[in-house]
């Protein structure tokens, strides 16, 4: 299970560092919401790797009220803000891949509330 984890985590990590090289390549526009997708993107793959290696950084308290901005922002920036910038022209695959993308993020969303309900030196083994 710690492996599943461990290579799951590493994956998250990988997203988030080619984020922006992702946006550079395929010319998408820079805009803030990119810019604050980004940041949830690095604060919630920082939760995710707290929670799979053990690490004592941060409130539970923090961890919770991110989790729900986390999962608000992600159904804004897939569900409003994408199908917005396309307008009538949203293909059927992208929203295959809005929900794809969700179901992908679910453990992320488990591991942040897991790590929401743990207090600083009292991580489970």
């Amino acid at each position: 299970m710690k492996l599943r984890w461990k290579i799951y985590c590493f994956i998250i990590i990988f997203q988030t560092v080619g984020f922006p090289f992702s946006l550079l390549i395929l010319k998408t526009p820079s805009s803030i919401v990119e810019l604050i997708s980004w940041i949830f993107i690095v604060i919630g793959a920082s939760g995710l790797y707290l929670y799979v290696f053990k690490k004592n950084i941060g409130q539970g308290l923090f961890w919770r009220y991110f989790l729900f901005l986390f999962v608000i922002w992600d159904i804004f920036h897939l569900l409003i803000w994408e199908p917005f910038l396309m307008g009538v022209a949203y293909p059927p695959a992208a929203w295959f891949y809005t929900i794809a993308l969700f179901g992908f993020l679910i453990p992320q969303y488990i591991a942040l509330h897991r790590l929401s309900k743990q207090t600083i030196g009292r991580l489970p083994t």
